[in-house]
């Protein structure tokens, strides 16, 4: 039997192999004594022993996928990580491991996204904790220098959820200065627009009634001249 085929798929292929061999195909018996509770052995769910073989397999993944990062295999890191989770969807380990090389690359939204993944499976996870707050910060830096205030301080705030960081907290309280001195500025400047306006209405009424003082003046110099 090739090894990339099950028992039934071969079968399958081949009816006449039962015949052949007198066993009845649609029999779930299985010869392994840890499945039939026989010879000593503790019966084992079929279930539980495919998880188990599945969480191994995932860790194993992990492990080569951390290897291919310390070479500087970005991108062979993270299919090492994809294919850990393809085995185990809850395996914590992969998704902060990808979410370590995600971030490692700039790509901050989707490695918190995989942070918070491994929270919602394990919330003590401790690489992940701190996995999250350092690539919050980073973020949160990143929107800063590119000039976008309220999105670093967005994520400067959810660090604070996480843990009591000083230094996300200074990073707040200096933008919030930023911003009340921006918006002093902004109210200060509508104020002497609003007052450059009304004063160049009353100079244009000045112009307008002196205009009109001038010409009932000349009208009445021609009419004493008559």
């Amino acid at each position: 039997m090739p090894s990339d085929q099950d028992a039934g798929e071969w079968i399958s292929k081949n009816p006449a192999i039962s015949a052949f061999y007198g066993f009845d195909s649609t029999c779930s018996t299985s010869f392994l004594l840890c499945f039939s509770g026989q010879g000593g052995f503790a019966r084992i769910d079929p279930t539980e022993l495919r998880r188990i073989q599945n969480s191994e397999a995932a860790q194993r993944a992990v492990v080569k996928g951390v290897q291919r990062m310390k070479d500087k295999q970005s991108l062979g890191a993270l299919q090492a990580f994809n294919e850990a989770l393809g085995y185990d969807d809850s395996c914590c380990d992969a998704y902060v491991a990808r979410a370590a090389a995600l971030a490692n690359d700039g790509k901050y939204e989707p490695a918190v996204s995989d942070l918070e993944k491994a929270l919602n499976i394990n919330s003590e996870h401790q690489n992940a904790r701190r996995y999250i707050v350092a690539t919050l910060l980073a973020w949160a830096n990143s929107l800063k220098e590119n000039g976008d205030m309220k999105g670093a301080r967005d994520k400067f705030a959810r660090v604070l959820t996480y843990e009591e960081d000083a230094t996300a907290q200074k990073a707040i309280e200096e933008l919030d200065v930023k911003s009340h001195a921006v918006k002093r500025r902004v109210t200060a400047s509508k104020g002497t627009l609003q007052g450059q306006n009304g004063k160049s209405c009353q100079a244009k009424r000045l112009r307008v009634e002196n205009a009109a003082k001038l010409k009932e003046m000349e009208e009445f110099i021609a009419r004493l001249k008559k």
